[in-house]
């Protein structure tokens, strides 16, 4: 049996497939743990099909910083990293910076990213993006938003 042609698709639709970083199931779990679900009604819809973040800043250039040094450790991992979520379909891409011109319609940024160690010693590492790196503005992915708007807590997960 030959091998299926990959499925081609309009870049300026690929905005709207909706993706999260984060395990659903265990937010909704965790919110239901601490009896705080009714404090987040919506979420795990937004985590599920997408929210904004905010009202953020028209972009007027496209800002692609350097990875942090840590990227250059292990490469390798970042990299499987990448695969593993575009293969489970979290994230699209790679795109090249034409392809993200198209898909953005115009100017974009990203976040460069990094690993730090899972636990001291034991040899495993975690992918970080670095959200709050300033562009030549002064403005950051993390600027956009008001910490005042956030109920700030800390709860112990059984995981």
């Amino acid at each position: 049996m030959p091998p299926a042609h990959a499925q081609r698709f309009d870049l300026s639709q690929v905005l709207y497939i909706h993706t999260t970083p984060y395990i659903v199931t265990n937010w909704k779990s965790a919110l239901n743990l601490c009896n705080i679900s009714d404090q987040f009604p919506d979420l795990i819809k937004n985590l599920l099909y997408g929210s904004p973040i905010g009202n953020p800043l028209p972009l007027l250039n496209t800002f692609l910083p350097c990875n942090l040094l840590s990227a250059d450790l292990h490469p390798h991992i970042i990299d499987a990293e990448i695969v593993a979520k575009v293969t489970t379909r979290w994230m699209s891409g790679p795109f090249t910076i034409d392809e993200a011109w198209t898909i953005f319609s115009g100017n974009f940024c990203t976040s460069p990213v990094g690993l730090i160690k899972k636990h001291s010693g034991n040899g495993k590492w975690h992918m970080i993006h670095h959200l709050s790196k300033c562009d030549s503005d002064g403005l950051s992915t993390n600027g956009w938003l008001n910490l005042d708007d956030f109920l700030l807590f800390s709860i112990q997960l059984p995981w």
